[in-house]
């Protein structure tokens, strides 16, 4: 599979966009040769879709998703992140400019309280040491809820967007959010293919497929020591007929 699965910019229609593309090939070869960390970042700015999306549900936020909201300038934002430090940049920058809301708590396969693991500057997680054998992380205790018991499918204007992107926990997210998938038009996923103490990547799949979403896009690779271990996954329900 390919490491860069959006459409390649021309050199003569998109001159910037081509040598921006050939810079990060020739980095990320010489990460590669070094054995080091090799990441195709995310540009939601260039996914394939035609969907003017109204809603955007972004769960696990952290500083936030800005090529994401610039893309649907017109969507309310539903922004669930835990993790206490990225509040109040949230509420002071996001949300000063976008109509929505920042929800304080987790979201997961059931209701109750969770510690998370604040694993980094821009990352926490719910799997805590399972995650990171070995290491040790400041620890918050959250509320988690299901997303279905949040907001109801009433509430949902359409067409809407969810992203998940949980550090391995976005399977509890997505049965938490059944009852309300039938008011979801799209769905974004970072699915993880090295965290087996998680979820098996099949299962995001046959969840999503069981209630009529089908894959459409790959929008980035994590590589990791040659493997891939990583995957940003769009999925979209087939046009009717």
């Amino acid at each position: 599979m390919s490491n860069d699965a959006r459409p390649k910019p021309r050199l003569l229609v998109e001159p910037g966009a081509y040598l921006r593309r050939q810079v990060r090939l020739k980095l990320n070869d010489g990460l590669r040769g070094l054995k080091l960390k090799v990441t195709d970042t995310v540009d939601m700015s260039r996914m394939r879709t035609e969907t003017a999306f109204q809603h955007v549900l972004d769960v696990g936020v952290a500083t936030g998703t800005p090529d994401l909201y610039a893309r649907f300038p017109g969507a309310i934002l539903e922004l669930f992140e835990p993790a206490p430090q990225f509040h109040p940049g949230l509420a002071a920058g996001i949300l000063r400019e976008r109509a929505g809301r920042l929800h304080k708590f987790a979201l997961g396969a059931a209701g109750g309280e969770a510690p998370l693991h604040l694993t980094g500057a821009t990352s926490a997680s719910l799997l805590g040491s399972q995650d990171k054998p070995g290491r040790t992380f400041p620890v918050v205790t959250v509320q988690v809820r299901r997303l279905d018991g949040v907001l109801t499918t009433g509430d949902i204007r359409r067409p809407a967007l969810l992203k998940i992107d949980t550090e391995g926990y976005e399977l509890a997210v997505l049965q938490g959010a059944e009852g309300l998938l039938a008011a979801i038009d799209a769905v974004i996923v970072e699915v993880h293919l090295g965290k087996p103490h998680a979820y098996r990547p099949q299962q995001v799949l046959d969840i999503l497929g069981q209630h009529g979403f089908a894959l459409v896009d790959v929008l980035g690779t994590e590589i990791r020591n040659h493997r891939t271990t990583c995957l940003d996954l769009m999925f979209e329900r087939p046009a009717a007929g």
